[in-house]
C-alpha cells in the first residue's frame, strides 16, 4: 500500500507507519484537545498494535517534511457483522484545511485500500457541525448513499477546541455497498415508505423482498440484548439479538439504569429479516423512540436504528449538505414528535 500524492503535489496520504503514531496523537490534540471521546487515541502504542492487529488502518496526509497533518481511519466496527468496516475519525489540521487533504485521504481508502481488503460493506458518521466530509463523501462518485441522521451522537466538549458548538453534534448516517446481499424483510408499518425511500434512492440494485411486518404480532420468552455503554459521549447502544415479550419493559428498565450513569443518548437495533421488527419498533416508539436511520447488512441481515435523546435535541446546530439528508431529518423530527406523543399517552 504505497503513498499516493494530493493534487498541490506536496503531500503524501498513504498507511500510518509506526514512526507517524506520535504525530498523530498530537493531530488528535490539535483538533480535539483532550475531549475526543474516545481516549485510547491518544496512546501511540495502542494506533500502532491495532493496526497491527488489522483492526483499524489508520490513513494519514503527511506534509512536505513528514508531519501528520491529516488522518482518516477504516476499522472494524461494534456491528454484529464483522464484515462491515467503518470509515471514520476524519480530521486535518487547522492550517491545512482548504488543501483537499479530506478527498485525498477518503479516495484513498475507498479506491484503493478497500478494494485491496475485500471488503464489502463500508459506513460512516459525517458530522452535521459543518459540511465538509458530506459534501467529500457524496462527491466521492464510489456509490455512497446517505441512509439516516443519528441524532446528538457526540458530546459539545469534542468541539471546544477550535471552533466551539451550541450543543451536541449529530452526525448523517452514510454507507457504501461494494457486494449486495438479496434478504427477505419485514418492514414495520410506520417506517416502509421511508424505508423504501432509501433504498430505491440508493445506487444499488439490493434484490431485497420486502414484506410488511406485523407489529401486533405475538412475542414471547424474554428478550436478549447486547449493550455498551460510551461515558465519555453519553451514548448506550443495544444490539436486539432476541425480540420477547418483556422488550418494552427491558428498555425502560435500562434506561433508568445508564441515564444514572451518565447516558444521554439511547440506540437500538433492531434486524429487519426478524418477523417481529414491527413488535420491536411498536414496543419502543411507546418508549419515546424514534427513526434514526437504515442500517444495509448491520447484522449481514439489514436493520434499522431506533433513537431516544434525554434532552431536547440540538436540532438548531444540524447543518446539512443534500436534500435526502435534509428529507430525513425531516422524517425524524416528525417521527419524534409522534413517538413522544404515544409515550405521553401510554403514561
Amino acid at each position: 500500500m504505497n503513498d499516493e500524492r494530493t493534487e498541490n503535489m506536496s503531500f503524501h496520504v498513504g498507511i500510518m507507519e509506526p514512526k507517524d503514531a506520535p504525530g498523530l496523537v498530537e493531530l488528535f490534540r490539535a483538533v480535539y484537545g483532550d475531549n475526543y471521546p474516545i481516549k485510547e487515541v491518544y496512546d501511540p502504542e495502542y494506533l500502532v498494535a491495532h493496526q497491527e492487529k488489522r483492526e483499524m488502518y489508520h490513513i494519514i496526509a503527511r506534509d512536505p517534511k513528514g508531519k501528520v497533518a491529516g488522518h482518516l481511519a477504516l476499522f472494524h466496527t461494534s456491528a454484529p457483522f464483522a464484515g462491515i468496516w467503518e470509515l471514520g475519525h476524519g480530521m486535518v489540521l487547522p492550517e491545512c484545511r482548504n488543501l483537499n487533504l479530506n478527498r485525498a485521504m477518503t479516495e484513498y481508502a475507498h479506491l484503493k485500500l478497500v478494494p485491496e481488503l475485500g471488503i464489502e460493506q463500508v459506513w460512516g458518521e459525517a458530522v452535521t457541525n459543518h459540511i465538509y466530509m458530506q459534501k467529500t463523501i457524496l462527491h466521492l462518485g464510489a456509490g455512497v448513499y446517505e441512509t439516516g441522521i443519528e441524532i446528538d451522537l457526540m458530546p459539545r466538549s469534542s468541539y471546544e477546541k477550535e471552533r466551539g458548538v451550541a450543543g451536541r453534534v449529530s452526525a448523517v448516517l452514510t454507507f457504501t455497498t461494494l457486494k449486495a446481499k438479496a434478504q427477505r424483510l419485514f418492514l414495520p408499518g410506520v417506517y416502509d415508505e421511508v424505508i423504501r425511500h432509501i433504498y430505491r434512492s440508493a445506487p444499488v440494485d439490493f434484490g431485497h423482498t420486502c414484506l410488511e411486518a406485523d407489529g401486533s404480532a405475538r412475542a414471547e420468552g424474554p428478550s436478549s440484548l447486547r449493550s455498551t455503554l460510551t461515558e465519555a459521549a453519553g451514548v448506550y447502544r443495544v444490539v436486539l439479538l432476541r425480540i420477547g415479550a418483556d422488550i418494552r419493559e427491558r428498555m425502560a428498565q435500562t434506561e433508568k439504569e445508564m441515564i444514572d450513569q451518565g447516558a444521554v443518548v439511547f440506540q437500538v437495533f433492531v434486524r429487519l429479516t426478524d418477523p417481529l421488527a414491527g413488535v420491536a419498533v411498536e414496543a419502543l416508539r411507546a418508549c419515546g423512540y424514534f427513526f434514526g436511520g437504515l442500517l444495509p447488512r448491520w447484522f449481514d441481515d439489514d436493520g434499522v436504528l431506533l433513537q431516544k435523546i434525554v434532552q431536547e435535541p440540538n436540532f438548531k446546530g444540524i447543518q446539512l449538505y443534500s436534500e435526502a439528508a435534509a428529507g430525513l431529518l425531516e422524517f425524524i423530527r416528525a417521527d419524534r414528535d409522534e413517538a413522544n406523543r404515544q409515550m405521553s399517552l401510554g403514561n
